[in-house]
């Protein structure tokens, strides 16, 4: 025979499972997005920064493409500039998007790995990439957060 505290006791276990069933989904969807909409933005967009990544990551991405550029920042004043925020070390100084190049023809994931749970919203995976005029792959850590029902990235760590 179930009593009250059985029930109560099943029905806070049910909700616990659920909870963490949907906190796995989150996850997995974030991979799936990794794999599906980065390479979508970039063999179909000249920029496909604008819509895979947030505002805030494209201006610290831009500083740190233009350093040392006419009318860049220094590598010391990106530093100081994004310290807080970022870890500038892994900033990818002078290198383009993910790739680290501007030519790239057609993009693939070639493997996608959960890394960690950075907060309740944002996630870090190591993400490996080809492209067509590339042999190799890169590979980069990419963190990419919750945004309105999808995903944004909110940074690339690349070796300076």
């Amino acid at each position: 025979m179930i009593t009250m505290k059985h029930f109560l006791f099943i029905c806070v276990c049910l909700i616990f499972s659920f909870a963490k069933a949907q906190k796995t989904d989150k996850r997995i969807e974030a991979q799936k997005w990794i794999e599906t909409e980065i390479p979508k933005a970039f063999n179909s967009q000249l920029n496909p920064i604008e819509t895979i990544a947030t505002e805030k990551y494209q201006r610290y991405k831009s500083d740190a493409i233009n350093v040392d550029f006419d009318g860049g920042l220094s590598e010391e004043a990106f530093h100081e500039k994004w310290k807080k925020e970022y870890n500038t070390k892994k900033a990818g100084i002078g290198m383009s998007f993910i790739l680290g190049v501007q030519d790239y023809e057609i993009v693939k994931v070639e493997r996608t790995r959960f890394v960690k749970k950075l907060s309740p919203t944002s996630y870090l995976f190591q993400v490996s990439f080809s492209y067509s005029q590339n042999i190799g792959t890169v590979a980069v850590q990419l963190i990419v957060e919750e945004h309105e029902n999808s995903f944004l990235i909110s940074d690339v760590w690349q070796k300076n």
